[in-house]
C-alpha cells in the first residue's frame, strides 16, 4: 500500500464510525492457525473457492492473489475465480458461492 494504509485489527479502518478501538491484530503465527485447523477437525486443511472481483478496486486481483498464498501457507488450498463485478455482485446477491473477498 506504499505506505498509504495503516493495519487494523477489524475490517473498518482506523477513522472510520464504528472502528474499535479495543480490538487487537493477532500476531503473524501460521503454526498456531495449522493447530487451529486440526483442533476442528481439519489436521490437512481443506478447498474452497474465493470468489473475488477483478475491476472494482485498484489492484482487486492482485489482492486476492496474495490472500490465496497467505491460505495456503495454513494447508487451505483456494480456488480462486477472479470475475467481472457484474458477474460477482449476481452471485454475492444471489447468495450462491463458498466465499467471497469483499
Amino acid at each position: 500500500m506504499r505506505g498509504l494504509s495503516t493495519p487494523s485489527a477489524m475490517m473498518i479502518a482506523p477513522g472510520i464510525i464504528g472502528y474499535n478501538t479495543s480490538f487487537q491484530r493477532r500476531a503473524y503465527d501460521p503454526q498456531r492457525a495449522r493447530e487451529l485447523l486440526a483442533a476442528a477437525g481439519y489436521p490437512n486443511g481443506f478447498e474452497v473457492t474465493m470468489d473475488c472481483p477483478n475491476n472494482r478496486y485498484v489492484n482487486d486481483e492482485a489482492i486476492c492473489q496474495a490472500v490465496v498464498g497467505m491460505l495456503a501457507k495454513v494447508g487451505v488450498k483456494v480456488n480462486l475465480l477472479a470475475q467481472p463485478k457484474s458477474i460477482y455482485f449476481g452471485k454475492i446477491l444471489a447468495p450462491k458461492l463458498d466465499t467471497s473477498f469483499y
